[in-house]
């Protein structure tokens, strides 16, 4: 899972992915130039040192892992109210009397 960039007429422009990824350790000083990127990917213990604009085992950190959804999702559980849909009208019973007929 990788992200691409199209770029017209420029160069990518923007943080770099490993700012983003999991997979990344980030150290910053207090110059843009005083940065370490340790990746612990594929290649484990990779220093990068140049902005990254494509990956191909780039993970967000903000993307929640499927178990972790299971664990705090709701369970949802229809209460029982009866019958649902159309309900059967059945013909009136002959054997009854009906209240005005007494009239």
């Amino acid at each position: 899972m990788g992200i691409h960039f199209k770029v017209h007429n420029g160069t990518v422009g923007g943080d770099s992915l490993c700012d983003s990824c999991i997979n990344s350790q980030v150290v910053e000083g207090f110059s843009h130039s005083h940065k370490v990127i340790y990746c612990n990917g594929p290649i484990n213990g990779l220093y990068v040192t140049w902005p990254v604009c494509k990956c191909n085992e780039y993970k967000a950190r903000e993307t929640t892992a499927l178990k972790k959804m299971e664990e705090i999702a709701w369970i949802v559980q229809p209460r029982k109210r009866g019958a649902v849909g159309f309900v059967q009208i059945l013909p009136p019973d002959p054997t009854k009397k009906k209240e005005d007929d007494d009239l």
